[in-house]
């Protein structure tokens, strides 16, 4: 048996029976062969918290993890690895929160939404090509079992051409090398969610299942954002000082590949711990400082190199540190990391652009974010980009001579652009509560003579959803609603990724200010045959009506996840916003799944439906106008004014609402539907859930409502969204 020295780099014969071995430079050698815990010699600079969480933990955890048997795969994610896995491109992102445990992090949830975001907004990737793991209701736990089986889902059926992505952001530990792989001597592991009792997953495993089969033609590109994950996928080659070091392991164990290629991207050297901070937040939201720096040299620099995006980053932490007070110098420590790239091959990292970007990035032009200055680079043909740094969506104008269609353009009194998402949520002016009604003067766009749009104009799509996380009165399918909801748009009805904006409590924070300028942005230069469509899925009340213009005396509201400090946002004002700008030829759909939404948009009318499929329509109009400007508003909501919305397990045995999955099933399981068809199917699919769970009270009744700016035959009409 022997062993490489830590501290002098030499293979040394190890005595048998030993439980230690001094080597020739005076270093201490731990063997495996004890049964009681071994000292162990730390590298670089630990906290004393990480050290106890180190060793207690690593007690728990074996290498083989053959005593503890894993759990089973919930049958939700069998059912995807029993899918055929997408080919061309395809990506697995794991977020770690740890919740219950002392050693929480805070910012994995949000660097596994940004890094999807950026696979899907920047690299063309689709939602089916995504499999994320995460401690969030949407997504299924990033257990060792599951993360074991979704490694297998990423590497099935490889073909030339196509290009992976692995993404963690999580714990990461050491434990002693037995193997003689590691020229540090010890392996480096990142830790599951349930890693205490089933043991974490090495690099040697990690190297086995995603390195050793990739074929010639197949890239693959991790990005590991965890503590000591230096040489997290045992590759060949580590680039440091701008050279590539040999990695290749004293045993002559091959590490590589069967012709592929790998590039890893860590969070930190194999010494060192990854930082988990709000420093690079104006809203003091927490995130991997990897992670973050990663996707801000992407979005800033369109051609960036792989030397590029190391130097980017590791600008960017020195820049955050020299940025702290005195006093937050003294308290606390920096941020000492250092990323670091390593690849199954040496390639000159100057003059080669990083693969991940190549491939997959469109043709891109040059803009700057009309909020805060970025320069990002946007796809040609893309009419909506957002900004990394201030989350705002900036509108592009038209692309010329680049062989795309030019995008209609109108002119009207709108200004460009989509108003800015405030730096820090919540934070608006004192009387941001006293809603003063705008006048609307009508005014016809006028169309500029060129080509004209597709068959259904443009789409543009806000998707609003609201756990009230913390809150008494917290909903639990709020998420699962707007997910499903931008699923169904992108995938089945043709819309856009860069056209959605979604608004979810752990992702892009839907306070009342984001609400605004995100409604604002739905209708801004809005033109004939544009398809709009506002989802709503969160909390609604009922407030008193002041101004004389509901007929039942009351307003609705919807809830942003500010409001108890910032307010609500009434009907007057959703109407004034998205249906009163409405030009002619252009279709608003509501979906309001919210208690209370009965005439949520204030539209003039409403429908009245029995079980038999006999309408009438009531007019609501009192004394101010409610329509559009010569659009269609139509408006489906969950319920009536006085009535609650569900918020159910029945359907699926996930947490969703009743309005969005019957609106979706209907939609799905019927090509050619009327308004009559839709609103009648969705009633009895809730009063059929309704039975089931023995909800049948007059008080616990709900029944979807039709509302719209102008009447129609709701059993000729055609659904068109």
């Amino acid at each position: 048996m022997s062993m490489v020295c830590q501290k002098c780099r030499k293979q040394q014969p190890l005595p048998p029976q030993s439980i230690l071995f001094r080597c020739a430079c005076g270093n201490m050698i731990p063997l495996g062969n004890s049964e009681r815990s071994l000292p162990i010699q730390e590298h670089g600079r630990f906290s004393s918290k990480m050290r106890r969480f180190r060793d207690k933990f690593r007690r728990n955890s074996s290498r083989e993890n053959s005593r503890s048997p894993s759990p089973s795969v919930s049958p939700r994610l069998s059912l995807i690895f029993t899918k055929p896995a997408p080919s061309g491109k395809r990506a697995l992102l794991c977020g770690v929160t740890y919740k219950k445990e002392k050693f929480r992090l805070r910012g994995t949830l949000h660097d596994v939404h940004s890094m999807s975001d950026l696979l899907v907004r920047k690299f063309n990737f689709t939602n089916d090509s995504i499999l994320i793991l995460a401690e969030e209701e949407a997504y299924k736990p990033p257990t060792r079992r599951n993360i074991l089986e979704a490694f297998k889902w990423l590497m099935e059926d490889l073909k030339s051409g196509d290009s992976l992505v692995f993404y963690f952001s999580g714990h990461g530990l050491r434990q002693p090398d037995f193997c003689d792989d590691e020229l540090d001597g010890f392996d480096e592991t990142i830790c599951p969610l349930d890693f205490r009792t089933n043991g974490m997953i090495s690099d040697n495993d990690i190297n086995d299942i995603l390195v050793k089969p990739l074929l010639p033609g197949v890239t693959l590109h991790a990005i590991v954002d965890a503590c000591h994950s230096g040489t997290v996928l045992d590759l060949p080659w580590v680039y440091k000082e701008n050279r590539w070091v040999d990695n290749r392991p004293p045993s002559g164990a091959n590490k590589g590949t069967k012709g592929g290629k790998v590039f890893g991207f860590s969070a930190c050297r194999d010494n060192q711990l990854a930082a988990d901070t709000s420093a690079f937040s104006a809203e003091k939201t927490m995130m991997g400082a990897m992670t973050y720096t990663f996707i801000k040299a992407i979005w800033e620099v369109p051609d960036i190199t792989y030397q590029g995006l190391l130097d980017h980053m590791h600008k960017a932490i020195e820049n955050v540190n020299k940025a702290r007070c005195p006093l937050l110098k003294i308290l606390q420590r920096k941020i000492d990391q250092e990323p670091v790239l390593s690849s199954s091959e040496t390639f000159n990292t100057n003059t080669s652009q990083s693969t991940l970007i190549t491939i997959h990035t469109m043709d891109s032009r040059r803009c700057k974010c009309q909020w805060c200055g970025m320069k990002i680079a946007a796809p040609i043909g893309a009419q909506t980009i957002t900004c990394p740094r201030c989350q705002s969506v900036t509108q592009l104008q038209p692309a010329r001579n680049y062989g795309f269609a030019n995008f209609p353009t109108a002119n009207n009194n709108m200004s460009p652009g989509f108003p800015a998402f405030p730096s820090r949520p919540g934070r608006i002016s004192p009387n941001a509560n006293n809603f003063q009604p705008q006048q609307f003067n009508p005014m016809s766009p006028q169309i500029n003579n060129i080509r004209p749009p597709a068959v259904h104009g443009r789409k543009r799509a806000v998707l609003c959803g609201i756990t009230y996380r913390g809150h008494p009165k917290s909903l639990k399918g709020s998420i699962n609603d707007v997910l499903s909801m931008r699923y169904f748009l992108v995938e089945k009805l043709g819309f856009p990724n860069a056209s959605v904006v979604v608004l979810t409590d752990p992702y892009k924070y839907p306070t009342k200010a984001n609400i605004r300028s995100a409604l604002r942005w739905l209708v801004q230069g809005c033109q004939p045959g544009d398809s709009l469509v506002f989802h709503y899925s969160g909390h609604g009340t009922r407030v008193r009506d002041h101004d004389g213009d509901e007929i039942d005396g009351h307003d609705e509201s919807l809830c942003p996840v500010d409001y108890e400090t910032e307010g609500r946002i009434l009907d007057d004002e959703i109407n004034n916003t998205i249906v009163r700008p409405l030009p002619r030829g252009a279709t608003l759909h509501g979906i309001i799944d919210t208690c209370f939404s009965g005439t949520f948009l204030d539209l003039p009318f409403l429908c009245r439906i029995n079980r038999a499929g006999y309408f009438m329509w009531e007019d609501h109009r009192i004394r101010s106008y409610k329509g559009t400007n010569g659009g269609i508003a139509i408006s489906i909501s969950a319920c009536d004014d006085h009535q609650n919305s569900g918020d159910t397990t029945a359907f699926t045995g996930f947490p969703t609402g009743a309005l969005t999955y019957s609106f979706i099933q209907t939609l799905e399981q019927e090509t050619k539907l009327t308004y009559g068809r839709l609103l009648m199917s969705m009633q009895k699919k809730i009063q059929e859930a309704q039975k089931g769970i023995g909800l049948n009270g007059e008080n616990e009744t709900q029944e979807p409502q039709l509302s719209s700016s102008e009447q129609f035959d709701i059993h000729s009409k055609m659904v068109a969204i």
